[in-house]
C-alpha cells in the first residue's frame, strides 16, 4: 500500500464525506471511492459503513486508521 492511499483514507475517515475529503485532497470524488473501493477489495474488509449518503467508519477502519495515522507521522519524522 502506498503512503499517498492512506493519506486519502486518513482524509477520508476524518471527513467524513467523499466530497470534502476531494476538496482537502484537491482530486475528483471518484478518485476517492475508487482507492477506498480497491482497500476494502485488497484486504476484504469494509472500512466504512454507508447509511443515508453519510460514512461512519468501522472496526477494522479504525484499525486501520490508528496504523496509516502511526505510519505517515512516521514518514513525516523522517523527511
Amino acid at each position: 500500500m502506498k503512503l499517498k492511499v492512506l493519506e486519502y483514507f486518513i482524509a477520508l475517515a476524518e471527513s467524513k464525506s467523499i466530497n470534502e475529503a476531494a476538496q482537502k485532497l484537491y482530486i475528483a470524488q471518484p478518485t476517492v471511492s475508487q482507492v477506498i473501493a480497491e482497500i476494502e477489495n485488497e484486504y476484504g474488509i469494509r472500512l466504512f459503513e454507508r447509511l443515508s449518503r453519510r460514512l461512519y467508519i468501522t472496526r477494522e477502519g479504525r484499525q486501520l486508521l490508528d496504523y496509516a495515522r502511526h505510519i505517515t507521522a512516521l514518514f513525516e519524522e523522517m523527511e
